[in-house]
């Protein structure tokens, strides 16, 4: 399951067109973010800040919680 490349295509643009961001999990438990870059990255500094996500030693960030 997942988001396929075919989907976040469509989605990417009308997020960013709207200036909206999202964060997808990947399959190997980092974050991506789609959309507008600013949209997203306000998204992953609320979830770390509220202890939700993390760095990870790759350099990426993860979710937390199980």
């Amino acid at each position: 399951m997942g988001l396929s490349d075919g989907h976040r295509e469509a989605i990417e643009p009308v997020l960013a067109g709207h200036r909206l961001g999202a964060l997808v999990e990947c399959a190997d438990g980092t974050l991506e973010a789609v959309g507008a870059p600013e949209a997203a990255t306000s998204l992953l500094e609320e979830l770390v800040m509220r202890r939700l996500a993390a760095p990870t030693a790759g350099g990426t960030f993860a979710l937390t919680l199980a």
